[in-house]
Parts: C-alpha cells; sequence; structure tokens
C-alpha cells in the first residue's frame, strides 16, 4: 500500500522534471528573441549613427566646396593658380580623391591630382548634373571617363555680376580609399556583421568585398525598401542566399540606404549552450530541490502518521499519549515580509536604473530612449505635437578652439537656457553631440516656430561659456496624423539643413504638403 509520503514525492518530482523541462524550453525561445531583438536594435543604432556620420560628412564637404567657390572665380584666368588652390585643399581637407574646376560649358579648367582631362569637355552623369543643377549637389554614383566609379561633390560658381562660370568638385572614388570608407568601413563588431551601401538605382557603392561594388542588388527586400525612402529593421536572406538580421536607415541627402547586418546563425548560435549550462546550474539546485521536499514531506506527513498511530491505538488499546502536532503560521510571516522587502528593494533599484538610462549624462536632459518611448505613446494615443531640431552652428570650432571641456560647458549651457525657455510645455532631449530636440505636446507649428525663435534670439544675445554668444540653426515641425515618424523627423532634419544652407542662426518649418 503507497504512503501519503510516497504520493508528495512522487507529485512533487513530476513537477519539477516538467517544470524544469518548461523553463528550459521557454528561456530557450526568450534568449533567442532577445539575442534577436537585441541584435536588431544594436544593428539599428548603428546604421542610424552611420548615416547620420555620413549625412555630416557630405554637408563639411558640401560646406567647404561652397567656401572656396566664393574664391575661385577671382583666379579662373589662371589654371596654374586654380590647380594650386586645389592641391592645398585636397590636401588639407582630406575629403575627396581628387578635385577639380569645370566652366559653365563643361571643359575641365584644372585638376588636382593631374589625372590627364585638363581642357577635356566632360560629359559625364555627375558633371551634367552639377551644370544643370548649380547649385551644391552630391551626384549619383557613375562611372566617369577615368573608368573609376565615383561620386562628384560640386558646387556652383558665380562671379560678381552673378553670372554662372561653372563649377569645383571633389570626387570620391568608391572602388578605392576614400573619405566615405572612414566612415563606414569598420564594422564595431568582429563577429561577421558588416556594413553596405546601396544607391537610389539599386547597386552597391559600398561593400566590404570591394569586387561587389557596382554590383545590383534591387531584387533584394532590403533595397526595394530603402528606394521606397523606409528605414527599419529585418531578417532577410540576401543575394547569396544567406541568412542575415539587418537594419537600413535612408539618407535623404543622397538618397542612399546604409545597411548594418550581422548574420542569424552567429546571433542564435549561442542560446544552445547558454541552455546546457543553465540545465547543468539547475542540476544541484534539483538535488537540493529534493532534499528539502523529503524533509518538508516529511514534516508534513510524520504529524499525520503520528494522529493515524493515536487514532489506531485509541481504537485497539483506548487512550494513550497525545502527540505533539506542530504549527508554522509565524515562520511563513515572516518569509512573506522578507520576500515583500526584498522586491521593495529591486523595484526601487529598477526605477533608479530606468530613469538613468533615460537621461544624457552630460546635459541631465532626457535622451533618445526617452524620445522613443514618449513617441511611441504619443503615436498609440494620437497626441498632436511638434517637435523643434536643434543643431549648434559650427560647434566643432568651439572645441578646436577652446577644448571639449569647453565644448560640454556650451552643451550644458544650452541645455540650461531650453529649460527655462520651454519651461513646462515640452521636454527637451539631447540625442547626440550637439544635436537636440525639443517636443512640444499640443503645439501648433506655429507656436512651436516662436518657441524656436526665442530661443534662438536669446542664445545670440547671451554669453555662453566661450565668453560670447552661440548660434543654433533650427529645423521646426508639426506631425501631421498618421504620418510616418521617421519621415515626419526626415522633413525636419531637412529644414534644419535649409537653415544651415541659408546662412545658419536661423530657424526654418517644415510644412507636410
Amino acid at each position: 500500500m503507497k504512503t501519503l509520503r510516497f504520493w508528495i514525492l512522487l507529485l512533487i518530482s513530476v513537477t519539477m522534471v516538467c517544470m524544469l523541462g518548461i523553463g528550459l524550453i521557454s528561456a530557450y525561445f526568450v534568449i533567442k528573441n532577445n539575442l534577436v531583438n537585441d541584435s536588431q536594435i544594436v544593428n539599428k543604432e548603428y546604421s542610424e549613427s552611420v548615416a547620420q556620420n555620413t549625412e555630416k560628412l557630405f554637408d563639411r564637404m558640401l560646406s567647404t566646396l561652397t567656401i572656396v567657390a566664393e574664391q575661385i572665380p577671382h583666379t579662373m584666368h589662371d589654371p596654374t593658380l586654380v590647380e594650386e588652390r586645389l592641391k592645398r585643399l585636397l590636401i588639407s581637407g582630406n575629403h575627396f580623391n581628387s578635385m577639380s574646376v569645370v566652366n559653365s560649358d563643361g571643359v575641365v579648367i584644372a585638376t588636382s591630382p593631374d589625372v590627364g582631362i585638363t581642357g577635356a569637355k566632360l560629359k559625364s552623369t555627375g558633371t551634367l548634373e552639377a551644370l544643370a543643377n548649380r547649385i551644391p549637389t552630391v551626384s549619383s554614383p557613375y562611372t566617369a571617363t577615368t573608368g573609376r566609379l565615383i561620386i562628384l561633390v560640386s558646387a556652383p560658381l558665380w562671379s560678381e555680376e552673378h553670372e554662372y562660370l561653372g563649377f569645383i568638385a571633389g570626387t570620391i572614388y568608391l572602388q578605392e580609399e576614400n573619405s566615405l570608407q572612414e566612415v563606414i568601413g569598420t564594422h564595431f563588431a568582429n563577429n561577421g556583421s558588416y556594413i553596405w551601401v546601396v544607391d537610389e538605382k539599386g547597386n552597391l557603392i559600398y561593400h566590404p568585398s570591394e569586387e561587389r561594388v557596382g554590383d545590383p542588388v534591387k531584387n533584394n527586400p532590403i533595397t526595394q525598401k530603402v528606394l521606397r525612402g523606409e528605414s527599419g529593421s529585418q531578417r532577410v536572406t540576401n543575394t547569396l542566399d544567406q541568412d542575415f538580421l539587418a537594419s537600413y536607415t535612408y539618407l535623404p541627402t543622397s538618397r542612399w540606404g546604409i545597411v548594418s547586418q550581422t548574420p542569424y546563425e552567429v546571433v542564435v548560435n549561442p542560446v544552445g549552450g547558454i541552455i546546457l549550462k543553465m540545465f547543468w546550474l539547475a542540476i544541484p539546485l534539483i538535488l537540493i530541490t529534493m532534499g528539502l521536499a523529503v524533509y518538508v514531506a516529511n514534516k508534513i506527513v510524520f504529524p499525520i502518521r503520528d494522529l493515524a498511530f493515536f487514532s489506531q491505538q485509541l481504537r485497539e488499546h483506548g487512550l494513550t499519549k497525545r502527540p505533539i502536532i506542530p504549527t508554522w503560521y509565524y515562520e511563513v510571516k515572516q518569509l512573506d515580509e522578507t520576500i515583500h522587502a526584498y522586491a521593495l528593494e529591486q523595484k526601487i533599484k529598477l526605477d533608479r536604473f530606468e530613469e538613468t538610462s533615460l537621461t544624457d549624462t552630460l546635459t541631465g536632459l532626457k535622451n533618445r530612449r526617452f524620445m522613443e518611448d514618449i513617441k511611441r505613446k504619443w503615436l498609440e494615443t494620437e497626441q498632436e505635437f511638434s517637435v523643434i531640431m536643434i543643431d549648434i552652428d559650427k560647434f566643432k570650432l568651439v572645441n578646436d578652439t577652446y577644448g571639449h571641456q569647453v565644448g560640454d560647458e556650451v552643451l550644458q549651457f544650452l541645455s540650461r537656457l531650453m529649460i527655462d525657455t520651454i519651461a513646462s510645455e515640452g521636454f527637451p532631449l539631447r540625442i547626440g553631440g550637439e544635436e537636440f530636440l525639443i517636443l512640444l505636446p499640443d503645439k501648433d507649428l506655429e507656436k512651436a516656430t516662436s518657441i524656436a525663435e526665442t530661443l534662438r534670439q536669446r542664445l545670440e544675445v547671451t554669453d555662453s561659456p566661450t565668453g560670447r554668444p552661440i548660434n543654433i540653426s533650427v529645423g521646426v515641425g508639426e506631425y501631421s496624423k498618421g504620418e510616418n515618424y521617421s519621415d515626419f523627423l526626415n522633413r525636419i532634419d531637412l529644414a534644419l539643413y535649409v537653415a544651415k544652407s541659408n546662412g545658419r542662426n536661423r530657424v526654418e518649418q517644415s510644412i507636410n504638403k
């Protein structure tokens, strides 16, 4: 006859085996999903970071060429002087593989280095695009007369009488070492992850394997999304039938797509080892728990057994010595209070950690993660809001002139003035470097513009830690219901670019047409 003790131990044993199996299976899928999600988040942040750095690189290139373009017209009559100026600029700027000045008829006036095209009339895609646009331009990739796959970055040349004279251009050789590769050439993770870049025609313009540069990858599902101006993350099988986790970011300036991807197997391979380690770590705990289960079962069963023996003795022999039946209510209460106190302590620590993770350590402002959280809530509740995007004008010059310590103090100074200007009307954020955002709930475009203009005016009359005022360029936009949030930020970023292009120290509105 099976005793109560036997059935309790059998129930505990079966339950523990089932729980261990369920726990390991659940852990497998949870860890796998977490690794995949973490990889996608990391790739997304990295592709966005590379995209931002690439945009800044093009901004610097265009800014440099625009400044030099003001000086070239005075020396165009002397190709030797022009060539010498190009040579100095090429050495000092470190942006381009070569530089040239082309007149309004497409004839090359001077180049550096000499690639044998001086005096030739160019009919390449980039030349025709620059001549037609007559504005600072980043061309689509094309094959030059030298046979190289290049990008042409150009700025127009105007005489004092505002007569169009041609353009100055810098070229980037996509299949050789260049400044663009310095930005995107090395992936931070040494696990098979890498960056590749596709142009608006669906052709590779950067890939770790140089022989693949120029290959068409239009059929790649990520390429198709980038060609539609989308950004995001997904699992994808590439053109070589390889399984990857990829994140991609669209660049409005050049209409490129930056893709950061990690082999799927690299991400999920550790899961099996983790589960096996969890199993072996659980074995001692299982043995300890089984021993404890036997002990508890005995503590539960033995008093009942003693009571059963007492009943049997009572029935057979009459009144005998009464057994002692223990109780455990006090200990249970103490255990409950201990667990509650521990859980409360852990919650306080978690809340403190979460608050820290949402705050920029330098300025005390909220960070990009906070922006993502509040953006998600606002979109779900259809909250009306506007966004102010801020970039400090010529901040690099502040760091170069006064040092990074003063640069940090300038960022803190701007942060304090932002807080003081908006009071409790919105949320000021630092999203990286000298870039800031202000999220304004229930504010339309005009109100947001007024706040931005107030901040700009206060800055230009208030001495910063450098001893003089700083200027900012600002893009302002109002979110339209149903609008893609990435597209919304992109058009505000474009307004910010317009503000910088129009002379800086100004506020530009972004109107959703």
